[in-house]
């Protein structure tokens, strides 16, 4: 689990627990994948209460290291997002939404087409469920409710300038390409 994802976990507890959390400071000095992976991930504040995190495991999320050669080439591929959608009220119960629909648009062609789970090749299936799994697992009750979407990525050069656009009810969320960590 990266910092970030950690901080907003830590954060969420502290809530749970009456505690107020004070912003969390950025990273000084970061590496190349410590920038791409605080990028990579959107926290929205709708309300007080209601909150959206927006993930995008584009290659440059999980680094240059001869070991995730093959997620590199999957995330290429496929374009990957996932969806966190809650609220907490003020006793501190979650609320956890399934994501059920999201669009995404890249430099504002058409939307990508969006692949099924029953037409994914079975390594990058598996890959979705250990993600999905690990990340949502860390993430306590929140994580319940996260959704992985999976597109075709092939039009998507997450190192080239452009803009990705994640729409999902009704608000879009913008990535300014070239990503950290893109040489």
């Amino acid at each position: 689990m990266n910092l970030k994802t950690c901080a907003i976990f830590v954060a969420m507890t502290a809530l749970l627990a009456g505690i107020t959390v004070p912003a969390m400071s950025r990273t000084w000095k970061p590496t190349p994948l410590q920038a791409a992976q605080d990028y990579l991930t959107i926290e929205h504040g709708i309300s007080d209460y209601e909150h959206v995190v927006v993930f995008w495991y584009a290659p440059e999320f999980f680094g240059n290291d001869p070991g995730s050669a093959e997620i590199r080439k999957i995330t290429q591929d496929y374009l990957m997002v996932a969806l966190m959608h809650f609220k907490v009220d003020d006793l501190g119960r979650f609320e956890v939404f399934v994501p059920e629909a999201v669009s995404v648009e890249s430099d504002g062609s058409e939307p990508l087409t969006q692949i099924p789970a029953s037409e994914l090749p079975p390594v990058t299936s598996a890959l979705v469920d250990v993600m999905t799994k690990t990340v949502a697992g860390g993430m306590g009750k929140v994580g319940s409710g996260m959704r992985m979407f999976l597109f075709d990525g092939s039009s998507v050069n997450s190192c080239r300038e452009g803009v990705l656009s994640i729409t999902f009810n009704e608000e879009s969320y913008t990535f300014e390409t070239p990503l950290p960590g893109c040489k």
